[in-house]
């Protein structure tokens, strides 16, 4: 008997959603190989910043990549090498992501090592001054390339008063005022159940998925977040700035 590649490829995929403490789960289960990606999903975006604290979710899981409670800073870094995972992060103007893509065989102990990040970062105060400078850094970078640069000077003028004119990865004056209070007061408070989506694709059970959510992130509070779509932008109709810059080059 031979099956065509598209109906063998439909029989080993399912999709199925399921909830643990309030946090939405969605498994697309794939057989054809060992491959799982895992991403967690905080939503809100920039809906939960202030001008004063742009870029304190990207700030606090940055931070968190240098030590957890179960992980201090080298153990985790020598923890990721030998599993070969590596863990991003990518915040956005609706969501923040963290997630990693690894094998089947090392799926449980990567997942230990993300879910410490969003549980029990150690957020010790020189780790994170060396993340500060390292993320103003990259600010000063964007300020001299000029299609980032043109694209946040237009969100500056597109979208006065409302969210999405917030920077998801902070500007040079929020990364500075960012006290280290801030960042665990964050934590304490909007890492809870009911702001995660998890999304997992890959040849991976739903039990066993749903027992590394139970032994981990589900003891999270749940929290009360409910999301909303924001609010329309004003029309301000045509607008122009002038922005002048020292670039590097001419």
């Amino acid at each position: 008997l031979i099956v065509p590649a598209s109906t063998k490829a439909q029989s080993d995929t399912a999709t199925t959603s399921f909830d643990v403490n309030g946090l939405k789960v969605i498994l697309r289960r794939n057989t054809a190989n060992d491959v799982v990606a895992a991403n967690v999903y905080l939503l809100g975006g920039t809906q939960q910043l202030t001008p004063a604290i742009q870029g304190i979710e990207d700030f606090l899981l940055q931070a968190s990549e240098r030590g957890t409670k179960n992980f201090p800073r080298e153990k985790l870094r020598q923890r990721l090498a030998s599993l070969g995972s590596t863990i991003g992060i990518q915040p956005s103007e609706d969501w923040t992501l963290i997630g990693f893509t690894t094998t089947r065989a090392v799926f449980d102990s990567t997942w230990a090592i993300l879910a410490d990040r969003l549980m029990a970062p150690t957020l010790d105060s020189s780790e994170v001054e060396l993340v500060r400078a390292r993320m103003i850094s990259a600010v000063r970078d964007a300020e001299n390339s000029p299609d980032p640069l043109v694209g946040r000077l237009a969100d500056s003028l597109a979208y006065v008063g409302h969210p999405y004119g917030f920077s998801p990865d902070g500007t040079e004056s929020s990364l500075r005022s960012i006290r280290l209070t801030e960042l665990r007061n964050y934590q304490a408070t909007q890492m809870v159940t009911s702001r995660m989506l998890v999304v997992v694709v890959g040849n991976v059970e739903r039990n066993r998925v749903e027992q590394l959510i139970q032994n981990t992130l589900a003891r999270l509070p749940r929290g009360s977040y409910a999301w909303s779509p924001p609010h329309a932008p004003p029309n301000l109709g045509r607008a122009l700035v002038v922005h002048e810059a020292q670039l590097p080059t001419n």
